[in-house]
């Protein structure tokens, strides 16, 4: 029987075959990017609604939306702070029990909150791409368009 002087055990080979392997894939993850953040316990500040940009006073903070892993729905209105249920199913949402407080505010800043509540009503379907989430109707038309705040 003929030996080989440079004769490399299996198991070793393999081990030093998957670290390789491994760490090329831990290298080029990087490139692909982080995923899209969740919906959930996540604020987004509407930039967009029904085609218009999203009315912001001087001294007024932003609309926002935030969907509690509990189902409930909190948020700002640009004037009210708003509060309700929402039920999500794969990629359609439908909210329950909305309302507002009720106070009076200047400007167009009622604008906003009537067209938010509007969107409300209905059920959507969303859809999140990189740190922006974006409602449509069941005709696949773009209702509101939300930017990521924070995970």
């Amino acid at each position: 029987m003929r030996t080989s002087k440079h004769f490399i055990p299996r198991k070793p080979f393999a081990v030093l075959a998957f670290l390789m392997i491994s760490s090329l894939i831990t290298g080029c993850s990087s490139l692909i990017g982080p995923s899209s953040p969740s919906l959930i316990n996540t604020q987004w500040t509407l930039k967009e609604i029904f085609g218009q940009p999203a009315q912001v006073q001087a001294h007024q903070k932003p609309a926002y939306l935030v969907f509690a892993a509990s189902g409930e729905l909190k948020g700002y209105s640009g004037c009210n702070h708003l509060f309700g249920r929402y039920h999500q199913f794969n990629t359609t949402l439908s909210f329950s029990q909305v309302a507002s407080t009720l106070m009076a505010c200047p400007g167009n800043t009622m604008d906003n909150e009537s067209n938010l509540m509007k969107l409300l009503e209905q059920p959507i379907t969303y859809i999140i791409k990189g740190k922006t989430l974006v409602f449509f109707d069941n005709k696949q038309q773009p209702l509101a368009k939300f930017v990521l705040v924070n995970s």
